[in-house]
């Protein structure tokens, strides 16, 4: 009898440990055993932040569902439910927040069909002055995109819709679109069909620095704490492929560009810069050059210029380097003095960085020039105040 018992209670003790593994369901979702389960839920379920992750599986192996709980024991969802069919692609999901569902959409063929989708953006961005996650809510009608709302999730309970978009034909047609790039917020306002305008603003404090106003003859870029022009584009044609641009640089105007399809084909662009005169010229199609020259120090820098994918008035944002330099940043700068035409050192460059070679720099007001010595993108030596002839001795010139 005594072994009965402990056998008993060794496969008690078994089964409960199992549980904390494994839970096991039928076809109704009621608990089972492994043997009759048609679904499977592994634990203990893993928690993130005040909320607990969970998967249910089918008992083939593939997921069936993933969420998040905000209560275990009472099962409440939180945050988007996605659920998949049997083959894997995704049939359903919802969005909840305290224990009510704020959306649901269906999927057809793994893609959004009707109903509401969100997505929630890793950036923070102010509303009313308070940081707030960014989400988007998707509305989606017999595979069609209709429209979008945009919204703020204070302290991650708190929703509040900022802004929100009509589509028509597959195209943004009325209301506000909302895009990120590199850290900043491009609110693009569209009216029946025709983008009028673009506000870009920083995230990390709220502010709106740029401006874009469009036309049909093309746009321009303002900076809004100077009221002064950044950029002004002129359509050649139809296509709005082809254009002149005119870049300014504290109100003056920095020269000119223009645009065949997805190159640039005339280059016009002169100014002063942390005291260097920069001039660029294309000395043969597609190959730029960019003259820097600082007193007694001449730069030269040899480039391929980068195809625009897209004309768009991001490239001719300040301190956009997508204009001219390639993707991979690769470059090879020249260095003369005192208006030689004898090259005294050269260096390539590669991702944006000195890669291969030695750069000089000129210090006009201590009149001293320094040097570094790059070997694959190592920096091998440096010195610093030297004399011109202490620098063409090191360089046994």
């Amino acid at each position: 009898m005594k072994k009965t018992i402990l056998i008993l209670t060794l496969i008690f003790a078994t089964n409960l440990e199992a549980q904390k593994d494994t839970l096991y369901f039928n076809a109704t979702w009621d608990k089972t055993t492994k043997q009759n389960a048609e679904f499977y839920r592994p634990m203990p379920l893993k928690k993130v932040g005040g909320l607990y992750q969970v998967k249910n599986y089918y008992s083939s192996g593939n997921l069936q569902m993933e969420g998040y709980f905000a209560n275990v024991e009472k099962e409440i969802l939180d945050g988007i439910t996605v659920w998949y069919l049997k083959n894997g692609q995704k049939s359903k999901e919802s969005y909840t927040v305290e224990a009510k569902e704020k959306s649901k959409g269906i999927y057809k063929n793994n893609h959004p069909y009707k109903g509401d989708f969100y997505k929630i953006k890793p950036e923070v961005g102010l509303i009313d002055g308070y940081k707030s996650v960014i989400a988007s809510l998707f509305h989606y009608k017999k595979g069609k995109k209709i429209g979008n709302q945009y919204a703020g999730f204070i302290d991650g309970s708190d929703f509040r819709v900022t802004d929100t978009i009509q589509y028509k034909s597959k195209k943004p047609y009325q209301g506000k679109d909302i895009e990120y790039y590199e850290n900043l917020l491009h609110v693009h306002t569209y009216k029946k069909g025709m983008l009028v305008k673009t506000s870009i603003e920083d995230l990390s404090d709220g502010e709106v620095k740029f401006l874009v106003s469009y036309s049909d003859k093309g746009f321009i870029t303002t900076h809004l704490r100077s009221n002064s022009t950044v950029s002004e584009v002129t359509y050649l044609d139809q296509t709005k492929q082809n254009a002149k641009v005119v870049l300014y640089h504290d109100i003056k105007n920095r020269g000119t560009l223009e645009f065949r399809g997805n190159r640039i084909t005339a280059i016009d662009l002169a100014f002063k810069e942390a005291g260097m005169n920069h001039d660029y010229n294309l000395e043969k199609p597609y190959k730029l050059v960019i003259k820097a020259k600082k007193e007694r120090l001449t730069v030269k820098i040899y480039t391929e210029l980068n195809i625009v994918n897209t004309f768009t008035y991001k490239y001719f944002l300040p301190d956009s380097e997508e204009l001219f330099l390639t993707g991979k940043g690769d470059a090879v700068a020249y260095f003369y003095l005192d208006n030689s035409k004898k090259m005294i050192s050269s260096c390539s460059t590669k991702n944006h960085k000195p890669y291969h070679g030695i750069v000089i720099q000129y210090d006009n007001e201590m009149n001293t020039f320094s040097f570094r010595k790059y070997k694959k993108g190592k920096r091998m030596d440096s010195k610093r105040a030297l004399t011109k002839e202490e620098l063409l001795k090191l360089l046994k010139k």
